[in-house]
C-alpha cells in the first residue's frame, strides 16, 4: 500500500521481463473486515481502518488499488492473469490450527505496529496530536484482542505470466 503509481510499476515490470517470465503481486485490503457481523461500524478498529484509508488517500496512496489491478495489468501487456484471494485472520478466532496460529501472529503484528502505522498519517494528515492517537489506540488494541470479533484482511495475490509467441 505504499505504491503511488501502480500503473507505471506494472508497465515497468512488463517491459523488464523476458518472454516466459513470471511476476507475482500481493496486496492487502486496507479495511477491517468480518463475515459474521461480529464487529460493527462503531468498532474502534473499523474506525482506525477508515481513518487510515482516508489519510493515505490524501497522501496519494490508493488503499483500494487492488480493485483495478486486473485492468491495469492488461493495459501493461500482461495477458495471463490468475487472481487468488486469501482471508488473513486477525486474532486466533478460527478453528483451523494453521490459521489460528497465523491469526495470533497477525494480531501481534498489528498490536506491535499500529502505533508506528498511525502516527505519521494521523498527525500529518488528520491533525491529531500524539496523545490523541495514543488514547484512540487503546480502544483499537482492545478491539483487536477481543476473541468475539472475527476480523480478517483480504490478501490478494496476482500471478502473471508474460508469454510471448514470437
Amino acid at each position: 500500500m505504499g505504491m503511488h503509481d501502480w500503473q507505471k510499476y506494472f508497465r515497468q515490470a512488463y517491459e523488464h521481463l523476458k518472454p516466459g517470465a513470471w511476476f507475482e503481486v500481493q496486496e492487502l485490503t486496507a479495511s477491517a473486515l468480518t463475515d459474521d457481523g461480529s464487529a460493527t461500524k462503531e468498532s474502534k478498529f473499523t474506525e482506525w481502518s477508515d481513518h487510515m484509508g482516508e489519510a493515505a488517500a490524501k497522501r496519494g496512496v490508493n488503499v483500494h488499488a487492488k480493485d483495478n489491478f486486473t485492468g491495469w495489468l492488461r493495459e501493461a501487456g500482461f495477458e495471463t492473469i490468475r487472481e487468488e484471494r486469501m482471508k488473513w485472520p486477525i486474532g486466533p478466532w478460527t478453528k483451523d490450527p494453521f490459521w489460528k496460529r497465523f491469526g495470533y501472529l497477525n494480531m501481534e503484528n498489528m498490536l506491535q505496529g499500529i502505533e508506528g502505522m498511525s502516527m505519521r498519517l494521523l498527525t500529518l494528515v488528520k491533525g491529531w496530536t500524539a496523545e490523541e492517537i495514543q488514547v484512540f489506540l487503546v480502544g483499537v488494541r482492545k478491539d483487536l484482542k477481543d476473541p468475539k470479533t472475527h476480523y480478517y484482511m483480504d490478501m490478494w495475490v496476482f500471478f502473471l505470466f508474460y508469454l510471448c509467441i514470437c
